[in-house]
C-alpha cells in the first residue's frame, strides 16, 4: 500500500490594511462576496507538475467584519455538569461524558470504516445504529445550550464522521485483515469551530508567543444516542470590539502567497478557500486573543518539491 506522505497545510494571509497602501486594494466584506462568486479556478504549470485549482471561495454573508477581542470561557458551573463524568473543567476547556460510547472489548481492534463527510450531511447511518444525523445534531444543540449557554447556530460544523463498530483484526503481510466486531454499534463524531458575528474561526497557529500558541473556539462530540455521548468544548467569550468593521485585502492580492507555494512545488492541491477569522495572541497579555480576518486555504502540501505520492 502506497504511503500518503502529504500533510494538510493551512495558509492564512493577514488582511488588515497598512497606512499608505493603494486605494481599492481593500474592500468591504459584501464587495468581496461579489468579487469571489466565481471561485478560484486556475491551472498552474510548475517545474514539477501541473496543479489544477477548482474551488469555491466562501465569504460570510454578513454586513460587517469586526475585529473582536476574546478570552477563554470561564469554568462551567458544577450544577450544569451534574450527572456527567467530568474529566476537565478549567482553562477554557470542558471535557465530560454521559453514559458511554462504544468501546472495543479486545486489545487489537479498530474502526473498520471511518466515513468522513467534511461539512456535508452524511447519507449513511453508523453501523448497527438507527440514530439519524439530525437527531445527533439535536443532541449537540441541547448540550451546547444547557451546559455552555450557547447556540448551535454559533458553530460552524466542518467535520462529520460516521464510524463503524470496532472490529478485531490481524495483520497479514502488512495489511489488516478484519475478523469479528467487538463493540455493539458505531456512532457519530462531529466537530465544529466557533463563530463570532456569523464568521467562523480557523486555526492557523504557525507561530507562538513565548511558547504559547493561539487558540480557537471549538466543539467535538461523539454521539451514540441521546443517553450516550461525550464532548470536549473549548469556547471563547467576547470581551470587546475594538473595530466595528474593517476593510479587507482582495483575494486576488492575497492568493499570491499561495501561488508562490504552488510554484515552489509544495502545494499540490487546494481543498478549500474561505474568508474567516483566526486568533492572534495579545503580545502584552497571553490570555487575551484578537480575532482578525484572514484568507484561509486548506491544501495538500509536500515538504519537498520532488516528493511524489
Amino acid at each position: 500500500m502506497k504511503r500518503l506522505i502529504a500533510i494538510l497545510l493551512i495558509v492564512a494571509v493577514a488582511v488588515i490594511p497598512l497606512t499608505g497602501m493603494a486605494e481599492r486594494e481593500w474592500y468591504h466584506v459584501q464587495e468581496l462576496r461579489e468579487m469571489t462568486k466565481d471561485g478560484w479556478r486556475q491551472t498552474y504549470e510548475t517545474k514539477w507538475r501541473t496543479v489544477q485549482v477548482d474551488v469555491d471561495i466562501e465569504v460570510p454573508d454578513v454586513e460587517a467584519f469586526p475585529i473582536v477581542k476574546v478570552v477563554r470561557m470561564q469554568p462551567i458551573a458544577a450544577e450544569k455538569l451534574e450527572g456527567l463524568d467530568v474529566f476537565t473543567n478549567k482553562n477554557g476547556n470542558v471535557y465530560a461524558t454521559l453514559g458511554a460510547l462504544p468501546e472495543p472489548t479486545h486489545n487489537r481492534a479498530a474502526f473498520k470504516s471511518i466515513l468522513d463527510f467534511g461539512a456535508d450531511v452524511p447519507d449513511v447511518l453508523p453501523e448497527n445504529n438507527d440514530m439519524t444525523y439530525e437527531e445527533a445534531l439535536a443532541v449537540i444543540g441541547k448540550v451546547v445550550s444547557n451546559i455552555c449557554d450557547r447556540s448551535i447556530d454559533d458553530l460552524f460544523i466542518n467535520s462529520i464522521r460516521v464510524l463503524s463498530r470496532y472490529y478485531k483484526y490481524k495483520v497479514v503481510e502488512g495489511d489488516k485483515v478484519w475478523t469479528d466486531p467487538v463493540s455493539d454499534r458505531g456512532y457519530y463524531q462531529i466537530a465544529g469551530q466557533q463563530m463570532f458575528h456569523g464568521i467562523p474561526i480557523e486555526y492557523c497557529g504557525s507561530y507562538s508567543t513565548d511558547g504559547k500558541y493561539p487558540t480557537t473556539g471549538y466543539a467535538v462530540m461523539g454521539i451514540a444516542d441521546s443517553d450516550n455521548w461525550g464532548f470536549n468544548f473549548a469556547f471563547l467569550e467576547e470581551a470587546d470590539i475594538p473595530y466595528e468593521d474593517v476593510p479587507i485585502l482582495s483575494f486576488e492580492k492575497a492568493k499570491a502567497a499561495y501561488e508562490e507555494l504552488i510554484h515552489m512545488g509544495l502545494v499540490r492541491e487546494v481543498l478549500e478557500a474561505r474568508l474567516c477569522y483566526t486568533s492572534y495572541i495579545d503580545p502584552k497579555d497571553r490570555d487575551i486573543f484578537y480575532l482578525l480576518p484572514v484568507w484561509y486555504a486548506r491544501c495538500v502540501y509536500a515538504k519537498k518539491a520532488d516528493m511524489e505520492f
